[in-house]
């Protein structure tokens, strides 16, 4: 691999929580959405209330001022186009929910300073859908093969992030040399824990079509 790759990976803090209902409502006209729909999408997410019961005792009911249902089909679509101001500040990126990252290849300091103001860029549009970072449990992951690696420290609102040598998205684990030993022996350790679990419990079935069937379901 001739070309170095730095990538960020970003962690917001309650994100589907702090969807201002107001802001997102001016996003969906912005994006053409008929009245009909912003009507009724504001009757969903608004004059919700919460209460919380444990052991039997429950507490008052308190009104629900930001953010969308979590779990439902619509919540994850509607956060797409409240935050599709941030993704869209990233030269090269992806979004999967509220889980973003952008990446540069960098072959100078030049580009390393430049990915500096990218991310900047995705902070103030970040904070303009009042939205936050968690500092905490952001990253950056820098893939190359080089000896001598561009080394630059990025941060996010004057936090420097920590440059990780692995990182797991969405399940698959990635190294910084695209070594893939770390990610077949996590998926087969996986495996193998599946197995003795389906050994165990399957010793009353014979068919081993009956088995396969039952450890790829599961």
């Amino acid at each position: 691999m001739g070309e170095e790759i730095d990538i960020l990976y970003t962690d917001m803090s309650k994100a589907f929580d702090r969807i201002n209902h107001k802001l997102l409502l001016a996003k969906l006209k912005h994006a053409g959405l008929p009245y009909s729909f912003l009507r009724w999408t504001s009757s969903y997410i608004s004059n919700r209330r919460q209460q919380v019961t444990v052991l039997g005792a429950t507490s008052q009911s308190l009104s629900v001022v930001s953010g969308v249902p979590q779990g439902s089909i619509l919540g994850p679509i509607l956060f797409l186009i409240y935050s599709n101001d941030i993704l869209s500040t990233c030269e090269k990126g992806a979004m999967y929910a509220d889980d973003l990252k952008c990446y540069k290849p960098i072959a100078s300091l030049h580009d390393a300073n430049s990915f500096q103001s990218e991310i900047n860029s995705v902070c103030c549009a970040t904070q303009n859908c009042l939205l936050d970072f968690n500092e905490s449990k952001c990253s950056v992951l820098r893939i190359s093969r080089k000896v001598n690696r561009i080394e630059h420290s990025y941060q996010i609102n004057d936090s420097v992030l920590p440059t990780v040598n692995k990182i797991k998205d969405l399940g698959v684990h990635i190294t910084s040399n695209l070594d893939w030993t770390e990610h077949a022996y996590n998926v087969s350790k996986k495996g193998n824990k599946m197995l003795g679990l389906l050994k165990r419990c399957t010793v009353a079935f014979q068919c081993r079509e009956t088995r396969r069937l039952l450890y790829l379901t599961l």
